[in-house]
C-alpha cells in the first residue's frame, strides 16, 4: 500500500526513466482508446519532475555525471513521438517546491538562450531484466527532442553499463517554464484558453496524506481544460462533488517473470 507511503518524510528529488516509460505507455493507451487525439495536446504540466543522478536502489546508483532533470523532456518527447502534439506548438510548465529544481531549469533556459543545448545521460545496467519494450524506449528516448551524442564514460567501478546521451535542442528547453508552486496549497488562475490539456505527477503524491492529496487533485482540476487529464502512478481520493474523477487506468508491466513488476497509471479527468 503506497497511497501515502512517504507522508512522514521529506520530498525526495531522485528520479529515473521508469516513470517516463510508464507515462508514454499510458499516453499510447489513451490515444488508442480515442481519449487523446493527434495534434490536440498543446499545454502540459509536470509536477515535481525530480533532479538527481542517483536512484535509491543501490543497483542503479550512478553518480558520475552532473545532476539532470528528465521528465519534462521525456514528456515532450513522448507527445511528439505519438503525434499527440506538434513540436512547434507545445509548452511544458514545471511545478515544483524545490529551489534546486527551479534554479537548475532556469540555468538550462539561460544557456538555451545562448543556443547551448542541454545534455542528459542515460546509463543502463544490462544485467537488470527489462522487457524489450522498455529497452526500446530507452534506446529511442530523446530522438524527438534532440540528437544522440557521445556519453560520459562511466568509471571502472560501474561494470556492465550500456550508456547513451542525448543533446536536447535549445528550443525544447525554452519551451519549458519552471514555476514555484505547491500543488497541495496553490493553483494558477488561468483563463480558459490557457488551461492545461494534461498534467502528470509521478512518485510525488505519496508524500502527502489523503486530505492533502484531495486538495492537490482539485487544484490540478482547476488548471485543466474540461476533459483534461491528470496522469499519476499514485492513487488519489476523489472529492464528492469535486471537479475530478478517475476515468481509467493503464497497467504498465516491466516484465513477465515477476508478477509484481508493474505500475498502474491512473487517469483523472476534469468533469
Amino acid at each position: 500500500d503506497r497511497v501515502s507511503l512517504f507522508q512522514d518524510r521529506g520530498v525526495s528529488l531522485d528520479t529515473s526513466i521508469l516513470p517516463d516509460y510508464s507515462i508514454e505507455q499510458a499516453l499510447r493507451d489513451l490515444k488508442q482508446r480515442g481519449v487523446l487525439r493527434e495534434g490536440r495536446v498543446a499545454r502540459v504540466a509536470v509536477v515535481g519532475p525530480g533532479l538527481d543522478f542517483a536512484d535509491k536502489n543501490e543497483e542503479s546508483a550512478y553518480d558520475y555525471y552532473p545532476q539532470q532533470t528528465l521528465q519534462p523532456f521525456a514528456l515532450y518527447d513522448s507527445l511528439v513521438r505519438l503525434k499527440l502534439a506538434r513540436p512547434d506548438a507545445l509548452s511544458v510548465s514545471i511545478f515544483d517546491i524545490s529551489s534546486r529544481v527551479i534554479d537548475h531549469i532556469q540555468h538550462a533556459r539561460a544557456a538555451a538562450r545562448k543556443n547551448i543545448s542541454y545534455t542528459i545521460q542515460l546509463p543502463r545496467d544490462v544485467a537488470r531484466s527489462w522487457p524489450p519494450e522498455l529497452i526500446a524506449y530507452w534506446r529511442a528516448m530523446g530522438d524527438q527532442v534532440g540528437t544522440s551524442v557521445v556519453p560520459i564514460p562511466p568509471p571502472q567501478i560501474f561494470q556492465g553499463l550500456e550508456t547513451r546521451a542525448v543533446k536536447i535542442r535549445p528550443e525544447v528547453v525554452l519551451a519549458t517554464e519552471p514555476i514555484d508552486l505547491n500543488i497541495v496549497l496553490e493553483r494558477l488562475n488561468l483563463p480558459a484558453a490557457d488551461r492545461f490539456d494534461v498534467i502528470i505527477g509521478t512518485n510525488i503524491f505519496l508524500y502527502y496524506d489523503a486530505f492533502e492529496q484531495a486538495l492537490a487533485l482539485e487544484n490540478a482540476g482547476a488548471m485543466l481544460k474540461p476533459g483534461g487529464l491528470l496522469l499519476t502512478n499514485d492513487r488519489l481520493p476523489e472529492v464528492p462533488g469535486g471537479s475530478m474523477r478517475q476515468a481509467g487506468m493503464t497497467d504498465v508491466r516491466f516484465g513477465d517473470k515477476d508478477a509484481t513488476a508493474h505500475e498502474p497509471i491512473g487517469w483523472y479527468q476534469k468533469r
